[in-house]
């Protein structure tokens, strides 16, 4: 939501029949772009990715919304506030990068597994920033003469999954002990039951014009633990 290639209207009527639904519903990052937001500054992107996750959760009651940060939306500033909608909101939660919920991990993709190697953005007023928004351009160039394949090119599942497999290796024994599927977005590129290894992975897409957003459907045992 708020990059201007972005089309999440399509996807939010099937959203909230989803969470209608289900025991629970997981936002897997990269849900608001504050980076190359349309709105006017980080501020304002953040104060209206706050009211839609409010309003999303409120209209959910029964379903408890997780949300996961990914590399457009880890801001120190959008962290601080869904930690106070978190403590308002009985059925929300959120985490820094990932989420376990018994043999399935959940992550966006960017797999940065700890504070130190997945330090929040403080401003967009940066020299890193003024070049990302260059990048930005080039971004919209790609969806506007509609290149959006280049994705599928760039990112088959077998890298993506080669990718969170190589991330894996360094990260916790808590983390990564007994995971039958990995489910993640990033790349862009959807997809579903990719086996590799012995680990199924799942990507969710993108609601970028042009790719394909893939609402997946996890069932889950009924003591399933939910951890970090």
């Amino acid at each position: 939501m708020f990059a201007r290639w972005s089309s999440p209207g399509k996807y939010i009527e099937q959203m909230h029949k989803a969470a209608d639904e289900a025991d629970f519903f997981v936002l897997n990052g990269d849900i608001f772009d504050l980076r190359w937001s349309v709105l006017p500054g980080v501020g304002a992107t953040i104060d209206a990715a706050v009211d839609w996750l409010d309003k999303f959760a409120t209209a959910h009651p029964n379903c408890t919304v997780y949300y996961i940060l990914g590399n457009h939306d880890a801001f120190e500033g959008l962290a601080r506030r869904v930690d106070e909608l978190s403590a308002r909101t009985e059925n929300f939660q959120w985490r820094p990068a990932y989420l376990r919920m018994g043999s399935v991990l959940l992550t966006h993709g960017d797999l940065f597994w700890d504070q130190q190697r997945h330090p929040f953005e403080r401003t967009l007023e940066t020299t890193a920033f003024r070049i990302t928004r260059m990048i930005g351009w080039g971004y919209h160039l790609v969806h506007t003469i509609q290149a959006t394949r280049i994705f599928h090119a760039l990112w088959p599942p077998s890298r993506c999954a080669r990718h969170i497999e190589k991330a894996l290796a360094s990260a916790p024994d808590e983390m990564t002990n007994g995971i039958t599927d990995v489910y993640c977005g990033h790349t862009h590129v959807a997809a579903s039951d990719f086996v590799h290894n012995g680990i199924t992975f799942h990507n969710t897409g993108s609601g970028i014009r042009g790719l394909r957003c893939n609402m997946c459907k996890i069932s889950l045992p009924d003591q399933c633990e939910v951890s970090q």
